[in-house]
């Protein structure tokens, strides 16, 4: 089993790749992505940062799901990471300060972390890019990821539970032909605004297969309602110091699936 945690220091900088979906906004976060900053934040901790994935996996209502297997990633993993804005670090663009894939590569010492981001978009969200399913499908076969996280969106509010259901499936369904050694972890939206609750039961249900689901919504949420230092000025996307949180929320969720 390859080691799972915080290393002292990583043992290489990572070799940042951002897939061709992202609007004009990745032109901006490559200047930061293309470089791991440095840690060391003194940001005040959030005390729930790391109790949203204490399974591996969340049950909806009248739903039971067997617990995956747990998380197994070799020393130094390919990473494969899905997102929309939050990864580009819309907001903070500006500031210098790293995105929270930087600060997690960081903390766990990955070498080769790809993104494929664009504004606007998520697991059924579209904007002048198209969707999670369809940019997966359409790349190429250069890489093979050991881990692949898709992070849930916001975005995906107005779509709605169905159709996020629906990309969940077609994501997933789609990963395990093209990687079938690859491991999944899904995190619903990242927000501690209540109504968006009502999306977690699309996370749920026999699609997951072996995808572990981190619940990253509600009270337990790493960008809590009473934390607006945590949000940039839209009161929607991290500010640098959300960032930091959640990459240290991301670093004892993912430790605790490898338990």
């Amino acid at each position: 089993m390859g080691k799972y945690g915080f290393r002292e220091r990583a043992r290489a900088r990572s070799a940042w790749r951002i897939a061709g979906w992202s609007a004009a906004a990745v032109a901006a976060a490559c200047s930061v992505a293309l470089v791991i900053a440095a840690m060391g934040s003194g940001a005040e901790p959030v005390e729930n940062a790391g109790a949203v994935a204490e399974s591996g996996y969340v049950s909806g209502p009248g739903t039971t799901i067997a617990p995956v297997a747990p998380l197994d990633l070799p020393e130094d993993p390919a990473v494969l990471m899905f997102g929309d804005s939050f990864i580009l670090g819309h907001g903070i663009e500006t500031s210098g300060r790293p995105t929270y894939p930087e600060l997690l590569a960081e903390r766990e010492g990955w070498s080769d972390v790809r993104l494929n981001a664009a504004v606007g978009t998520g697991f059924a969200a579209t904007s002048d890019q198209p969707a999670y399913p369809d940019r997966l499908a359409a790349m190429g076969d250069d890489f093979t990821p050991d881990l692949v996280v898709l992070q849930g969106s916001v975005n995906d509010i107005k779509p709605g539970e169905a159709a996020v259901r629906s990309g969940v499936t077609r994501v997933l369904a789609d990963i395990a032909e093209r990687w079938p050694d690859a491991q999944t972890v899904i995190i619903t939206p990242m927000t501690g605004v209540q109504s968006y609750e009502k999306l977690a039961s699309a996370y749920t249900g026999p699609a997951l297969g072996k995808a572990h689901v981190i619940d990253a919504t509600g009270p337990e949420s790493w960008l809590p309602v009473d934390r607006p230092d945590l949000r940039t000025e839209d009161e929607w996307h991290p500010s640098a110091t959300g960032h930091e949180v959640i990459a240290a929320g991301m670093q004892t969720s993912l430790a605790a699936l490898a338990d």
